[in-house]
């Protein structure tokens, strides 16, 4: 699997060097938004997640799911919901906090500024 997702990487660099060299028929690739609101079911306030910032520093296969050898990058509540067995994972809740609280607990040790406190991310008024 990890070799797929070095395929998969390795792919989406040359697409970007060739953009960038002004080949206006190279196929424009969607990195998404800047910021992402991630809202609760359960009345809590919505989590603003930088994303533009994470893929500064991350590959996108840290956390999005390779699937049939292509990066897939849907609702995250496809799979992640209450018919998951795996109960650490089977909300977007539970899936985001057992990913984010963990990748930032361990940036926390190594010196890294990364939340780990409710309202760093959790900050975002109702909406």
């Amino acid at each position: 699997m990890r070799n797929v997702s070095i395929i998969v990487i390795a792919a989406v660099a040359v697409l970007f060097s060739l953009g960038s060299r002004g080949n206006a028929s190279m196929l424009e690739v969607d990195i998404g938004p800047d910021e992402i609101i991630l809202k609760s079911t359960e009345g809590r306030k919505p989590a603003l997640f930088p994303h533009r910032s994470h893929q500064d520093k991350y590959s996108c296969s840290e956390c999005h799911h390779v699937l049939e050898q292509v990066m897939t990058i849907g609702k995250c509540a496809r799979c992640h919901n209450e018919t998951m067995e795996n109960m650490s994972l089977n909300s977007l809740k539970n899936a985001g906090h057992t990913l984010c609280k963990n990748c930032h607990s361990e940036a926390r040790k190594k010196g890294l500024d990364a939340p780990t406190r409710c309202g760093s991310c959790h900050s975002v008024k109702n909406q």
